[in-house]
């Protein structure tokens, strides 16, 4: 075994979330690694949306330049019955960039690319991911974490003050901590979902056809590539192996055109509509994010959002403590006196009620843990909702700062990641109880 290593902050996991966090910690100076356990970078397209909130993010770590110059703003729908056009149609047709609100509406943007981005940002702070790296248990004690990883056969420890789990919906992390994810998996729901080349569609549109008895069928160009995200819903004995002959299949039938042709996939999938949620963010010094703590509908690329503003809470108004205290666990709000993580998992709880409808928003009541039936019923109340039943799928937005508030210039309001003070929270800055953990 290699000797221990010692870091401030260890994040399980290189997705958006995990590499937001990295990119935030190393403009700080604070010392972490971020490790995964896959031997090389995905590549899929999965969440191909980001919301405004989450470019302000990206804003304030100095990336979206790239972003924006990879991705695409107004992208209109082009609705077919079988081969003839019923029309197009810009959901955010009309909404416009203003001093309060820099990012008007969604920008379509692949993951990966995201991810890209994100891990180039972290390569000029001189970091990088630790791939095939994985996680195989870790304890804590009041002074930290000690983790073991594997890599190439040899392990290692490492001691942090604090270790993160955003190593998604199948999380290590949160099953070693035995936090309950609670929710729903719909088996009979699915959809078939792949990165794709595509002969015969044009580019300027989000191809879909919403009216074929066997299901639904999107098409949608994804900038800065040359591949289009194949989107399908399919049948509950659908075979569990998607083939790009199979894909091919679908859009003959379903657009009863012969010259659309697909070829050269690089990414396939087959989706199970799961929304649940964990009945604690955090144990001690270990917390939880991103998939590793909710899971959603892929409609208006939910899990990249929210994963990319899950530590916001968190790290926006403690990260400055993060090398300076050891004992970040026992750092008071300054407006209410009491432990800020202790605040993390009922604000993230907040934060994902009002992102996604159907979980409870907070009230004196909610701030407190939920039980498992309450966090089944919200789970099920929000698939019903937001399940993907046809390609005209609403915009799930998540929640838009608002104008300037006398609040947001209050010495003693922390606010979120270092934001912009005309965009900041009043609602993260209002005395809440403490919670009985």
């Amino acid at each position: 075994m290699i000797q221990s290593q010692h870091v401030d902050v260890l994040i399980v996991g290189a997705g958006p979330t995990g590499l937001t966090l990295a990119c935030d910690l190393a403009r700080r100076n604070v010392r972490f690694r971020i490790v995964d356990k896959a031997p090389e970078y995905f590549a899929g397209s999965r969440g191909k949306g980001l919301q405004p909130r989450s470019l302000e993010v990206l804003d304030d770590l100095g990336v979206v330049g790239q972003i924006l110059a990879n991705g695409r703003f107004h992208l209109p729908f082009r609705g077919y019955d079988g081969p003839t056009v019923i029309g197009d149609h810009d959901m955010h047709a009309g909404r416009v960039p203003t001093p309060d609100i820099p990012y008007a509406s969604p920008l379509i943007i692949p993951q990966w690319r995201v991810e890209e981005v994100l891990r180039n940002r972290l390569a000029e702070y001189g970091a990088r991911v630790e791939l095939a790296t994985e996680l195989a248990g870790f304890e804590q004690n009041g002074d930290g974490v000690t983790a073991t990883l594997v890599h190439s056969g040899r392990t290692a420890q490492v001691f942090s003050r604090y270790l993160i789990g955003a190593d998604g919906g199948h999380s290590f992390v949160r099953k070693e901590l035995g936090v309950g994810f609670e929710g729903e998996t719909w088996k009979t729901e699915r959809m078939l979902i792949a990165d794709v080349r595509v002969d015969g569609l044009d580019r300027e549109h989000w191809h879909s056809w919403p009216k074929h008895e066997a299901g639904w069928l999107a098409l949608c160009p994804l900038p800065s590539t040359n591949s289009f995200q194949f989107q399908a819903q399919i049948p509950a004995d659908e075979p569990d192996d998607p083939t790009l002959e199979r894909l091919q299949q679908i859009v003959n039938e379903r657009t009863s055109r012969l010259d659309i042709r697909l070829h050269d996939a690089t990414w396939l999938s087959l989706y199970r509509p799961n929304v649940r949620m964990v009945d604690r963010y955090r144990v001690d010094r270990v917390f939880l994010a991103g998939d590793a703590a909710h899971v959603h509908s892929p409609a208006g690329g939910q899990g990249m959002n929210t994963g990319i503003r899950t530590l916001t809470t968190l790290v926006g108004s403690s990260a400055r403590y993060w090398r300076e205290l050891a004992t970040l666990c026992w750092i008071p709000m300054k407006r209410n006196g009491y432990p800020l993580p202790r605040r993390y998992s009922a604000l993230r709880r907040n934060f994902i009620a009002r992102s996604s409808p159907g979980i409870r928003a907070s009230s004196a009541e909610d701030l407190r843990p939920c039980n498992s039936a309450s966090i089944t019923e919200a789970a099920h109340s929000l698939a019903k909702r937001i399940i993907p039943r046809r390609p005209y799928m609403p915009e799930i937005a998540l929640p838009t700062r608002p104008a300037a508030t006398p609040l947001e210039h209050r010495p003693d309001c922390l606010m979120p990641f270092g934001g912009r003070t005309s965009h900041s929270w009043p609602s993260a800055c209002a005395a809440q109880p403490p919670l009985q953990e």
